[in-house]
């Protein structure tokens, strides 16, 4: 299965004429996971590292960091990049950090749904992300061979090139939003499940329990446990700078008891790189504080130094450019995304900065064992292209002249005018043979887990 998988993903290099026991991994990987992963508890690194184990995939969603360390200064940028091309990126583009959730309005829409990797640099990285994370995601699947990927990348990168090329013309990315009515098969289905089958009261059935008359968040679920009374304090006691950091359509000034805080938890078990982060739930009141079921979950999580530190070690610390990793991602959430959640903002606890947004009802990601053909995958991957390229697009001037003073939509259209193909071109030959490297590396990975440790990993879900 590993040999097959490697073929599959090298799109038949050398390789395929070797046997299998001389294909072996990449054991320089191994270092550098240990150093990025140091500061975790034991209990939350070996749920991590068995959650990387488990495919390609999963180990290239547990290592940006050494996806920036690899191609973060790559020569090759500088073919469709230059100083004008650079835009907030998502920092960590994959197919997984696609979804659905409710916007300020809430109308339910899909689109990228992490921002906690968000920096400035330059278009290519998240494009070549993405493509990469196609071919790995791809491989996990029966359905699709090489050629097949090699047409879902190329409608990925042709929908990015085309929509920047009209919104260098219209403007849309100012309004445009990827909703039900305007998205591929695909796409439009899993929202259509999603408004469907998830609401407020789901959700808060989900993570709360009926106690003592009121909501409590539930610390038997699974994914939550209690917090200590330190953390109870510390978080709660500074929930004041939060509120000061609020700029959407809610004035906690106005709001009465709609912030006041019901309950506290530690999330636990969440998303894959950033797995054993602290992170809390907050429940509080909402707009109407006789009735338990319009309360909110707010979702507290600290932040680190991004990927993208890796290549650009003056990222490590927020400053000059931001007070602390909190201010860079929410700001980061407000230049890609249009309509942002009303709760999002950041706080500061002790010595730490944590961002703050709303745990969304209607948050989900799409399955990808729901795309069965190659329709389906380029009509998905269309989507992502598009997607992706407002965000770059609305994370210019248009959010701010004091970040990117220039028309990023305008820039890349000139540099990329008459040269799509060359631009497809490129983007496959580097996420092709990079896909082979992460391969290689998660083979070392799972040898290291293997022999280095001695706990047992299940399979688990991640519900991001």
């Amino acid at each position: 299965m590993r040999f097959l998988l490697l073929m599959f993903i090298a799109g038949c290099s050398s390789s395929c004429n070797q046997p299998e026991e001389e294909i072996i991994g990449d054991p320089t990987v191994i270092a550098h996971i240990e150093r990025w992963n140091s500061w975790l508890e034991p209990v939350d690194l070996e749920s991590k590292y068995c959650k990387m184990s488990q495919s390609p995939f999963a180990f290239f969603r547990g290592t940006a960091h050494l996806y920036w360390l690899d191609l973060g200064n790559d020569p090759r940028l500088r073919q469709f990049g230059r100083d004008r091309t650079k835009t907030w990126l998502q920092g960590d583009s994959h197919v997984q950090n696609f979804g659905s959730f409710n916007n300020d309005q809430d109308e339910v829409v899909y689109d990228l749904n992490d921002f906690d990797e968000a920096v400035i640099g330059d278009y290519q990285l998240d494009v070549w992300r993405l493509a990469i994370s196609i071919i790995l995601m791809a491989g996990e699947e029966d359905e699709f061979n090489a050629s097949d990927v090699n047409g879902a990348i190329d409608a990925m990168t042709e929908a990015y090139l085309d929509e920047l090329d009209k919104l260098e013309e219209d403007d849309g990315e100012t309004t445009a939003e990827f909703k039900e009515g305007n998205t591929q098969e695909g796409v439009s289905e899993f929202l259509d499940d999603v408004k469907k089958e998830n609401d407020r009261v789901e959700m808060l059935e989900k993570w709360t329990d009926y106690d003592i008359g009121e909501l409590r968040l539930d610390t038997n679920h699974e994914d939550l446990e209690p917090v200590t009374a330190t953390e109870e304090a510390s978080i709660l006691d500074d929930l004041d700078t939060y509120l000061d950091s609020l700029s959407g359509g809610l004035d906690p000034a106005e709001l009465g008891t709609y912030f006041d805080a019901i309950d506290i938890a530690r999330r636990r078990n969440q998303g894959l790189g950033s797995l054993g982060v602290p992170r809390y739930y907050v429940l509080i009141e909402g707009e109407d504080p006789d009735d338990e079921w319009d309360d909110r979950i707010l979702d507290i999580k600290l932040q680190r130094s991004p990927a993208a530190s890796e290549a650009f070690p003056e990222l490590a610390n927020a400053a000059p450019d931001f007070q602390n990793h909190a201010v860079r991602v929410a700001t980061g959430q407000k230049a890609l995304a249009l309509h942002v959640d009303d709760h999002l903002g950041h706080m500061i606890s002790g010595n730490e900065a944590f961002s703050v947004r709303e745990r969304s009802p209607w948050k989900e990601a799409l399955d990808i064992d729901e795309i069965e053909d190659t329709k389906l995958l380029n009509g998905v991957a269309s989507d992502w292209g598009k997607i992706l390229a407002n965000a770059h697009a609305r994370a210019d001037e248009d959010f701010s002249s004091g970040s990117i003073d220039y028309n990023f939509d305008r820039e890349v259209e000139e540099i990329t005018d008459g040269e799509h193909e060359e631009f497809r071109d490129l983007v496959r030959s580097v996420a092709r043979p990079y896909s082979q490297q992460v391969e290689q590396g998660w083979l070392a990975f799972e040898d290291f887990v293997d022999t280095e440790f001695d706990f047992e990993c299940d399979e688990e879900e991640d519900d991001g």
